[in-house]
């Protein structure tokens, strides 16, 4: 797993928890 790949698994990871991620998503 590339760290690119890694880092998109906790974005969605903090946009399933709360709008937080998805903020940082946009």
């Amino acid at each position: 797993m590339t760290a690119k790949q890694n880092q998109l698994h906790l974005v969605i990871i903090k946009t399933v928890q709360g709008t937080e991620g998805y903020l940082f998503l946009c």
